[in-house]
């Protein structure tokens, strides 16, 4: 379930950002994150604990909280007036996730 929440999520995002599918479909793929990718990853950690999983446990409740925390960031980014950050500021935020990633 938290493998496929990920890479489902991943994949769609993917294609936003390479630009194979419209910038009009960001709202289903933000809905998708929070609930599928992220929720559903907290779940499956939470699980993954349960049984004495560590390693699946953090693993699926970082990503889950990664999805959780992007898709409110572009939700905030539509119903605020907050200011965009600099494609810089996202470069380090992904840019941290992939150090985690290889390290995790």
């Amino acid at each position: 379930i938290g493998l496929t929440a990920f890479g489902i999520t991943t994949i769609l995002l993917n294609f936003l950002n390479a630009e194979l599918i419209g910038k009009d479909t960001i709202t289903l793929i933000i809905c998708y994150g929070m609930f599928h990718g992220g929720m559903i990853q907290i779940l499956a950690g939470m699980w993954e604990v349960y049984r004495g999983n560590i390693f699946g446990g953090c693993a699926f409740t970082s990503y889950g909280g990664f999805w959780m925390g992007f898709a409110l960031f572009e939700i905030l980014m539509v119903i605020t007036e907050l200011e965009p950050p600099s494609k810089d500021g996202k470069v380090v935020w992904l840019v941290v996730w992939g150090i985690f990633t290889l390290l995790n």
